[in-house]
């Protein structure tokens, strides 16, 4: 193989390379979408104004806990908020659902990050306080 050969397997292997990595993911299907983001946490916890309460998020099907924890004289307890997904869970992956704190200290915004559809979550001690809906129907 000649010098000229060599140059130009080099060129197209390099070039080949080049084209492979500039290639974007597509996100068209559910199943392609679950697979990229099996690195994303499936929970998160979120801080409230109340100095033992936080809230936790289940990403993949937008449930939602007011989680207490022990400190002086209160008790460990984790309580539903909402204890049904926001979408159907086979069409649900990791990092699909994200929150975000409002200017209210019991309210929250929950974003289905699929559809844009959002949610408002409100936390309480009392329980006919506590709920989570959409804020758009």
């Amino acid at each position: 193989m000649n010098k000229l050969s060599r140059y130009l397997i080099s060129f197209v292997l390099i070039a080949l390379t080049l084209s492979c990595l500039g290639q974007k993911i597509d996100y068209s299907t559910i199943a392609e979408m679950q697979k990229v983001t099996t690195l994303v946490p499936r929970y998160k916890m979120f801080k409230t104004e109340n100095s033992v309460i936080l809230l936790k998020l289940d990403t993949r099907t937008g449930k939602a806990w007011m989680t207490q924890f022990r400190s002086g004289s209160t008790k460990s307890l984790e309580i539903p908020i909402s204890d049904t997904g926001l979408d159907y869970e086979s069409m649900s992956w990791n990092g699909r659902f994200d929150m975000c704190a409002t200017n209210n200290i019991y309210k929250f915004i929950i974003i289905d990050t699929y559809t844009g559809k959002t949610y408002m979550l409100q936390w309480n001690i009392e329980d006919d306080k506590r709920f989570v809906e959409p804020i758009v129907d």
